[in-house]
């Protein structure tokens, strides 16, 4: 090993990690966490003497296996984990009348490693379309293998928000409340396909089982933070370390193959995967969906209303959202947005606008309206009387009750007393202009938020 430079691929054995550690950190536990794709058992000869897997019996491979698993929670911190990739193997009768039989060695190993202390916490399925052929007349092609989380403690680290996602169908603009802005939970089945053979290799140091650079990314990102220590006792070419450092992670591991080292180090790093403005582009479609609501909750609030009482319509609608901060709640919900909603009656002398300010405030309390996401504040006031501060800015108006789309802009009492005033028909909705501090104007509706958003 090169203690002069530790974060790089050793050749050494995973069974003598213990020597490597002091040099990745202050602590006895430096390892925030270990990507591995372990020997299979015997299926791989990987060419070495005292190799763990081939070569060994059965109970000889799971004893070795255990020794990794023993030294890796000894040397990973509290907030730490264990990603393991690993697929089930076919076990050949051995004598004539036996029935060949599928040994479900991802939950052995997980049951082994429980034994040293940690505890599976998810269970993956990897679904890499490509493999090698492994089928036959009487066996299913086999597509997926499986991806075991283990931790330490339940003060694991799990970003589960840096892996959403934003798939939208085609009624998202008319119906935002049913997305969550953060974007999609993500599931427990991964379609990624496995590289193409030779995209993690030299011409003559070749490795039978890469790991797609998006399926490692995906377990870098849940689990550590940049600046964190990302470990592989059976590092192969490296994949997972040279994706930790594009991730700006530490990294460091172990292969019992003295080539792979070696070409480790005259390799270029895996690609950046800080792509360029998709951070960006994430928190403007979230915006974007947290307005949507914010513009449609005084739209759905002015349909109760009508269908529930015989309280006439307001003039318009003024809606003044606050600013949209980002914060996520422990259930994964974003915080909700902060608005005033003030119903505009520019003749109110005869109209009892506590009654209507009482209306208002219970149609808020109850669903649909306490599911948006939204903090209101609700009255009716004269238009009179709204905050001279929010007419004496140019506001958004959205007419007919197309609260995606802004068709001009107002500012003072004047200008939103000529706004044409609805007539209410009971048998359908005729909506007031809601005015608005926020501006959005998405012509195509049938487009993505990320289609929507101009870069």
């Amino acid at each position: 090993m090169n203690f002069n430079d530790p974060f790089t691929l050793h050749t050494a054995d995973a069974r003598g990690m213990s020597t490597l550690m002091p040099f990745l950190g202050d602590d006895a536990e430096p390892l925030d966490c270990t990507i591995t794709s372990p020997p299979y058992w015997n299926i791989k000869d990987y060419g070495q003497p005292d190799q763990i897997g081939f070569g060994q019996s059965y109970d000889e491979y799971l004893a070795a296996m255990g020794d990794v698993f023993r030294e890796l929670y000894d040397h990973t911190k509290s907030t730490g984990s264990l990603w393991m990739v690993v697929d089930t193997l076919r076990v050949n009768a051995e004598l004539p009348g036996q029935v060949a039989r599928q040994l479900p060695l991802p939950f052995e190993l997980s049951s082994l490693a429980a034994k040293s202390g940690w505890t599976l916490r998810e269970v993956v399925i990897w679904k890499k379309d490509r493999t090698l052929p492994w089928s036959s007349g009487r066996r299913f092609r086999n597509l997926f293998e499986y991806v075991l989380f283990l931790v330490k403690t339940d003060n694991h680290k799990f970003k589960v928000d840096r892996l959403r996602d934003f798939e939208f169908r085609e009624w998202w603009l008319r119906w935002p409340e049913r997305y969550n802005p953060n974007g999609r939970h993500p599931s427990n089945v991964w379609e990624i396909p496995i590289p193409v053979q030779g995209s993690w290799r030299t011409p003559t140091i070749p490795h039978v089982c890469p790991l797609p650079e998006e399926l490692v990314k995906r377990m870098v990102l849940l689990s550590t933070d940049p600046e964190d220590v990302v470990f592989d006792p059976f590092a192969g070419t490296g994949v997972v370390l040279s994706v930790a450092n594009a991730l700006g992670r530490k990294s460091a591991g172990l292969d019992i193959e003295p080539a792979y080292a070696g070409a480790f180090r005259d390799r270029s790093t895996a690609s950046e995967f800080r792509e360029s403005g998709s951070e960006t582009r994430a928190a403007a479609v979230r915006t974007m969906l947290i307005q949507l609501r914010a513009l449609k909750y005084p739209k759905v609030m002015f349909q109760r209303l009508i269908s529930s009482s015989s309280h006439p319509a307001p003039q318009s609608i003024l809606l003044r959202v606050g600013r949209i901060d980002g914060e996520t709640l422990r259930d994964g919900r974003s915080a909700p947005v902060r608005v005033d909603i003030t119903f505009a009656y520019s003749d109110a002398d005869s109209i009892d606008l506590g009654d209507i300010t009482e209306s208002l405030r219970a149609l808020a309390s109850r669903p649909p309206l306490s599911k948006f996401g939204v903090d209101a504040s609700v009255e009716a006031s004269p238009l009179e009387s709204v905050d001279d501060q929010l007419l004496k800015r140019r506001l958004h108006v959205y007419e007919s009750g197309h609260t995606w789309v802004t068709s001009k802009t107002v500012c003072g009492v004047d200008e939103i007393r000529r706004l044409e005033t609805p007539v209410i028909r009971r048998n359908r909705y005729s909506y007031p202009p809601i005015i608005s501090n926020v501006k959005l104007r998405i012509v195509d509706t049938a487009a993505s938020p990320e289609q929507s958003i101009v870069p």
